[in-house]
């Protein structure tokens, strides 16, 4: 559909992406659905200008407008730029109009003061500031710079925690921070005093940098399988679904409450476990696909199908047995209540109460 738009078009289009290679695709012909868009389009990176950009064109600009400016206070404006030459241009406008025609250091400290440009860390050069931070605030000034919400905050630090500290007791510290955290989260749901919000963000900020000293070298931090979208297990198959529909529950906590214990009893990650156990999977009437997802097989590999034909095998088997009625998705989704002993008297009072307030609606 775009390379269509793209050729049919008689108007300039502008395509803006934060992410190039999701845009291209994972699969391995990304390649492909890159140059089919290139021969129809021109790709432009945005990148951060560095110092010296920013300083040529400063000069430029204001020598085009005859406004001078103090060596001094061109370093200190050039430092407290970003890179956004955009914002640099408007902070230059700001800074002329106060300054009559000449701008000095006192001027451009006190601009800098009275306002401050939002800016945006990238996510793991924020996190490798963040985990060398020395003190509780400079952490806490980082976290609003990285421009994530305290879950995900929480749960990348909780990723990375046990791959940048080699001591037990600093990631046992820090799991102790991320427990207060994950406990002050839930109370946004209770009420809007966003006490929890800023507590959720400077607990997990103090989870990663005040623990324990950092080593000098390069930090190994990676990104949360738990955070990852659109490749999960569960969104391939009905396994949400039968969970949900096993105890009436919905699929959103089936979700979060169900399916990650059970992933994690059929882990190959985990010691003990074993893909031809197919107790739990029967159980909750998975077919065999589902159950290989469940315990994270490759669908293509030879030993993956022969577990699949005997699980087949094996679900026969069970559904002849009297324990397949012990989880029953109906009797769990059955809306109507069970029956009740009542008098004849408490259902006639009911019955008139029901039909009264029918009655005032309509």
């Amino acid at each position: 559909e775009l390379l269509n738009l793209l050729q049919r078009t008689s108007q300039p289009v502008i395509l803006a992406c934060n992410d190039e290679m999701r845009f291209w695709g994972r699969g391995r012909y990304w390649r492909t659905s890159r140059d089919k868009v290139l021969r129809l389009a021109l790709k432009v990176d945005f990148r951060r200008a560095d110092e010296e950009a920013k300083r040529r064109i400063a000069r430029r600009v204001l020598k085009a407008e005859d406004i001078s400016i103090d060596a001094g206070a061109l370093d200190y404006f050039v430092r407290q730029n970003p890179g956004d030459l955009r914002a640099l241009v408007k902070d230059l406008q700001m800074l002329a109009q106060a300054g009559y025609g000449h701008i000095d250091l006192s001027l451009v400290r006190l601009f800098s003061e009275l306002t401050t440009r939002d800016s945006a860390l990238g996510t793991f050069p924020g996190l490798e500031r963040l985990y060398r931070a020395r003190t509780a605030k400079d952490a806490s000034r980082i976290v609003r710079l990285l421009d994530k919400d305290p879950d995900d905050m929480a749960a990348w630090i909780s990723w990375n925690n046990s791959s940048v500290y080699s001591e037990l007791s600093a990631v046992a510290r820090g799991a102790r921070a991320l427990s207060a955290c994950d406990l002050a989260l839930h109370v946004r749901f209770t009420n809007r005093a966003y006490r929890s919000w800023y507590w959720g963000s400077c607990l997990s900020s103090l989870a990663a940098s005040v623990v324990a000293d950092v080593d000098a070298g390069r930090l190994a931090i990676s990104f949360p399988e738990n955070l990852r979208r659109g490749r999960e297990p569960w969104r391939r198959g009905g396994i949400i679904e039968k969970l949900a529909d096993s105890c009436g529950c919905s699929r959103k906590a089936a979700r979060q409450e169900l399916y990650p214990p059970l992933a994690a009893v059929h882990s190959p990650t985990v010691e003990g476990t074993d893909a031809s156990d197919f107790t739990l999977s029967l159980a909750y009437g998975l077919d065999g696909d589902e159950h290989t997802t469940l315990c994270a097989l490759q669908p293509s590999l030879k030993a993956t199908k022969d577990l699949v034909g005997r699980y087949y095998q094996a679900q026969e088997v069970y559904s002849q047995s009297p324990l397949a009625t012990a989880i029953s998705p109906v009797a769990a989704n059955s809306d109507e209540p069970e029956p009740e002993q009542v008098d004849e008297e408490g259902e006639d009072e009911d019955e008139d109460a029901s039909s009264g307030n029918q009655q005032t609606l309509f």
